[in-house]
């Protein structure tokens, strides 16, 4: 039995050691690309100012550094990790008896990486701390309230509008999209349009919650629809965070120092970071001719 036990925690750290390295990062082209953006709508709305970027850009430099060498380690001892993982398993089919010899060869492979994932680790908080440090009060909002997304919403164009806790600007597109449908056909479609907002709503209440939410939600649409066009043009927003779904709560503590690594310490954000400051410079020697 403690045989049993102990070949099964050996695979098991295997396991573990394996998943907690840094995953490789996106994998197709188009994965690639949208990663790029996604850093590069929140990058944009933080304005790092030069001096900002000359500090956080050598941090992001080392960090790439080490865990691009800590990968190569792993992929350069991957042939013996096979190896000993194919013996451990050939062992355990036979039963659950390893020998020692194996358990030390996996033990050798093993543990010399678990030293460079706790190092790059340790090394690791230490560097999103010190980017953290560098960022302003304001940044720090914009980074814990950003919505990771594609297409930049309104919210995050308009630089009147960042920072704030909402982003309605979508539900304010369907509510003028809803102004738009003849009256019998808005008469006609009524359930299929409670079906697909209950299944919208479904995502953030309780299903003893949806049928108010959809009264509500029919009660807007009516009142957009009653609107003239001036009238709907400067109530929208109003009428919009009516039927908005509750916001989360902003990240804070090791949730938002997780947002700087996510999106300011990525492998790609290197390049971004760089070309930013390449703009940032070139916008200053412009401002001084």
């Amino acid at each position: 039995m403690k045989a049993r036990v102990a070949c099964l925690v050996l695979i098991a750290v295997a396991a573990s050691a394996a998943a907690a390295l840094p995953p490789r990062g996106p994998q197709t082209e188009s994965d690639r690309l949208a990663a790029d953006i996604r850093a590069l709508n929140i990058i944009n709305q933080l304005n790092l100012t030069q001096a900002q970027l000359d500090t956080i850009i050598p941090v992001i430099r080392e960090d790439a550094g080490e865990r691009a060498a800590m990968m190569r380690q792993k992929e350069e001892t991957e042939p013996a990790m096979l190896a000993a993982l194919t013996q451990l398993r050939s062992q355990v089919m036979d039963g659950f008896n390893t020998q020692q010899e194996t358990e030390r060869s996996f033990q050798q492979v093993k543990e010399p990486l678990e030293r460079a994932l706790e190092s790059y680790m340790e090394n690791h908080k230490r560097r999103s701390d010190q980017i953290y440090s560098v960022l302003t009060p304001n940044q720090r909002v914009l980074l814990a309230e950003y919505k990771p997304c594609i297409v930049p919403l309104k919210d995050y164009k308009d630089p009147a509008r960042i920072g704030q806790a909402s982003a309605t600007s979508v539900i304010e597109k369907n509510l003028e999209q809803i102004r738009q449908i003849p009256e019998r056909r808005f008469e006609r479609m009524r359930p299929q349009r409670e079906r697909m907002v209950a299944e919208r709503l479904r995502k953030h209440y309780s299903e003893a919650e949806i049928p108010a939410k959809i009264r509500e939600f029919e009660q807007v649409a009516a009142e957009a629809r009653a609107m003239s066009d001036v009238e709907f043009h400067a109530k929208k927003s109003e009428l919009a965070a009516r039927i908005a779904p509750p916001e989360k709560p902003p990240a804070q503590g090791r949730a938002l120092i997780g947002r700087v690594e996510e999106f300011l310490m990525a492998p790609n954000v290197l390049a971004l970071m760089e070309h930013k400051r390449q703009l940032v410079a070139q916008a200053s020697r412009g401002s001084a001719r």
